[in-house]
């Protein structure tokens, strides 16, 4: 069974692996829809993965990265295979949309691994998209298990302080302090009465305590992705953050 057809990926020579998984157009008629659970994609994520991992080529930076073209009222890759909110567990579809299910999170674990074996280190990012409820929510919310996926710290030099200590969660620092410039965001290291429901997922959660990564579930407003130049002011700083991220390799 082709398998890749159902995905969009690619090697990296930079442990950086990007997962967008909510993001996929196609509706295979042989994998029954889902019966639980969400059942809409996370309008505009797949385009925007694509953009942004466009964008990091033409600047010779090689992230790992893989993005679902399956869409998630057929296949949920945030949730466990077991469940019917991942996918329909009636046993005529349920082995192949399994495979599928399977094929990703064997692909992140790989990049990962890959990652870790070549530099020691690994961030991982699992971009998503969300609707804000009401004004006041954030724009932006980093999902982490509050902390519990944030294996990496590294120290700053005394003439290199960010205001935060004398420490830095490589990755996840240089990715919050790029959008908190131009976005409202809920860092996800403290319990708020906005991030409950974004902490994290079932891909973030492989990664709970896993020693050499930083894993976040990076979740963006609609009102984000739907704005021009709000969506360009993000991908600007999406990019200076990655670029940091790999200048700091070395530290």
């Amino acid at each position: 069974m082709n398998l890749e057809r159902y995905f969009e990926s690619g090697s990296g020579e930079l442990p950086i692996v990007f997962s967008s998984p909510h993001g996929g157009y196609k509706r295979p008629r042989k994998i029954k829809d889902i019966v639980n659970g969400a059942k809409f994609a996370d309008r505009a994520t797949y385009l925007i993965s694509r953009y942004l991992i466009d964008r990091l080529l033409k600047e010779k930076i090689e992230i790992f990265y893989i993005f679902s073209k399956i869409h998630r009222n057929k296949i949920d890759f945030n949730r466990p295979p077991n469940t019917n909110n991942a996918l329909n567990q009636d046993a005529n579809s349920k082995k192949e949309a399994k495979q599928i299910h399977s094929y990703y999170h064997q692909q992140i674990q790989s990049f990962v691994s890959k990652s870790i074996e070549k530099y020691g280190i690994c961030f991982f990012i699992d971009f998503h998209g969300f609707t804000k409820p009401f004004e006041e929510y954030p724009d932006i919310i980093f999902g982490n298990l509050f902390g519990n996926t944030l294996n990496i710290r590294k120290r700053l030099d005394d003439d290199n302080l960010d205001g935060e200590g004398n420490f830095y969660y490589w990755g996840y620092s240089e990715l919050l302090t790029s959008l908190k410039k131009h976005f409202k965001t809920d860092d996800g290291l403290g319990i708020t009465d906005y991030n409950l429901a974004y902490s994290g997922g079932y891909i973030t959660y492989q990664f709970y305590e896993r020693k050499f990564v930083n894993a976040i579930q990076l979740e963006i407003s609609l009102e984000i992705r739907k704005n021009l130049n709000s969506l360009k002011k993000f991908s600007n700083e999406f990019i200076a953050s990655i670029n940091e991220v790999t200048n700091r390799l070395n530290y």
